[in-house]
């Protein structure tokens, strides 16, 4: 079996874009989160989108204390035109409680220390960094 689909799994072989920091990908039908490593192999920062069934949303935290919330709007919606590249487009103020229990409900799987700092940037607003 491929397993529960509603927990977030490792995509093993992620594209590294010279230049820019390593980055480790992790999907479930719901939801993806995206972790980026510095040169020392540090976490500095994640991307978790969720809501991909619904109205797919964007949470962007970089330690130093820069997040961004935003919608993601897929480019489906051009009637008889070619799907165009989704965008992030400004979405408003976040629900950080929802946010941080459909990531908790699907983040048993992942390595601890990813799991401390999306919990940890999620659930304070001054977003300083994780012990």
């Amino acid at each position: 079996t491929l397993g529960n689909k509603n927990v977030l799994r490792e995509i093993k072989y992620t594209h590294q874009v010279k230049g820019e920091y390593k980055r480790r990908w992790f999907s479930s039908r719901n939801q993806d989160l995206v972790v980026w490593y510095s040169d020392d192999n540090k976490l500095i920062g994640f991307q978790l989108c969720y809501d991909k069934t619904r109205d797919e949303k964007s949470y962007t935290w970089k330690f130093g204390g820069s997040s961004e919330h935003t919608g993601i709007d897929s480019g489906e919606y051009g009637g008889m035109n070619f799907k165009q590249t989704p965008i992030l487009v400004a979405d408003g103020i976040p629900d950080f409680c929802y946010i941080q229990q459909e990531f908790l409900s699907e983040s048993s799987d992942l390595p601890k220390e990813i799991t401390n700092m999306v919990t940890y940037a999620l659930s304070n607003k001054t977003h300083n960094t994780p012990d």
